[in-house]
C-alpha cells in the first residue's frame, strides 16, 4: 500500500486548480516510483549487495534523488526551522541522507545527533557520512523509546526506509526480525551530556512510533530551560499499529508545552481514519510569546 502526502490547500481560484492539478500529479509519480522501487530494492539491493563500496554508493545516489525530487517541500520546511550553530537531531536517521543535510544547516559550529537502530541502515549512514566527510555527525546505534532494554525490530527488504518497531504483515510482505537496543531520549542524553546540548531542533520519523519516544524524552523536556522545535512525519496508520493515536499524541505535546493550532488539530483529527501521512513542525508555546 502506497502512502499519501497531505499538503496544504493553495489560494483559490486558477492558482488553486493548478496547484491542485500538479499535486496529484505529483504524487501519482510518486507513487510509481515507489512501487517500482520496492520491487527493484528486494530483488536487487540485498544485504550481500549492501555489503559492497559501491552497492552502497549506488543505493545511496538513487535515494537521495528520490529525496531531493519527492520530499523538497518537507526539507524546506525543516531547514527554515534550523538554527545554525544548534544541535540537530535526527530520531529515525536511516542511511543519514537527512543528518547530512541537517550538518549543513547547522555548519561547523553546530551539530547533528543521528540516533538509528538498524544495523543496515547505519553501515549505510557510516558509509555516506565517511564520503561527505561530515565530521559534526554523532551516531548512535539504538532505537528510541520508552525505556531503556532490547526490542524486536522489522527490517522492511523491499522499502529500506520503513524499518519499524511494530511489526506489521500486511504492509511489510518481505521482512526480517532481529533485536535491536532501545533508550529513552532522557537517559541518552543525561549519559552524554556534552553532546545533547543546545538542542534547537528535533525530527522524528519512527514509523508510528512517535508517542513512545515522546514519553522516554518527558524528564529531559521537563529539565529544558528552551524546548526545541519538534518536526514529525505523523501517520494515522502508524500510530495506530503502535497502540496510540493522532489525539494520543496530540495530546501528549500539549502536556509537553507544545502549541497545537487548531486549524491543524482539526484537519489531523478529521484526517485520523485515512491512510496518509503529513510532515508538521510543533513548537513551544514559550518560543512564540
Amino acid at each position: 500500500m502506497i502512502l499519501n502526502r497531505a499538503y496544504k490547500k493553495p489560494s483559490a481560484g486558477i492558482c488553486r486548480t493548478a496547484t491542485n492539478i500538479f499535486m496529484n500529479l505529483k504524487r501519482r509519480l510518486e507513487d510509481i516510483v515507489q512501487k517500482i522501487g520496492m520491487s527493484f530494492s528486494y530483488y536487487f539491493f540485498s544485504n550481500k549487495i549492501l555489503s559492497y563500496g559501491w552497492g552502497k554508493s549506488l543505493y545511496l545516489f538513487l535515494y537521495s534523488i528520490f529525496k531531493r525530487v519527492f520530499e523538497a517541500d518537507e526539507l524546506k520546511l525543516m531547514s527554515q526551522n534550523i538554527t545554525k550553530g544548534t544541535t540537530v537531531v535526527d530520531i529515525g536517521a536511516n542511511v543519514g541522507l537527512l543528518s547530512i543535510y541537517f550538518s549543513r544547516c547547522v555548519g561547523q559550529n553546530g551539530r547533528v545527533i543521528a540516533i538509528e537502530p538498524d544495523p543496515i541502515a547505519l553501515d549505510l549512514m557510516r558509509h555516506n557520512v565517511t564520503k561527505k566527510q561530515s565530521s559534526n555527525i554523532h551516531i548512535f546505534p539504538v532505537a528510541c523509546g520508552r525505556a531503556d532494554g532490547e526490542t524486536s525490530f522489522t527490517q522492511n527488504l523491499s522499502n529500506r526506509a520503513d524499518n519499524r518497531v511494530v511489526a506489521d504483515d500486511v504492509m511489510i510482505p518481505h521482512q526480517k526480525q532481529i533485536s535491536v537496543p532501545v533508550r529513552s531520549f532522557s537517559s541518552l542524553a543525561k549519559e552524554n551530556e556534552s553532546i545533547f546540548q543546545n538542542i534547537s531542533f528535533i525530527k522524528m520519523d519512527v514509523q508510528g512510533y512517535e508517542f513512545s519516544v515522546i514519553q522516554g524524552m518527558l524528564p529531559w523536556l521537563q529539565d529544558t530551560a528552551q524546548k526545541p522545535d519538534i518536526c514529525i512525519e505523523l501517520w494515522p496508520y502508524g500510530l495506530k499499529r503502535a497502540n496510540s493515536s493522532i489525539a494520543d499524541l496530540l495530546g501528549l505535546l500539549q502536556d509537553c508545552g507544545y502549541d497545537i493550532e487548531e486549524q491543524i488539530k482539526n484537519r489531523l483529527l478529521c484526517n485520523s481514519d485515512k491512510d496518509y501521512y503529513e510532515t508538521t513542525v510543533f513548537k513551544s508555546k514559550s518560543t512564540l510569546l
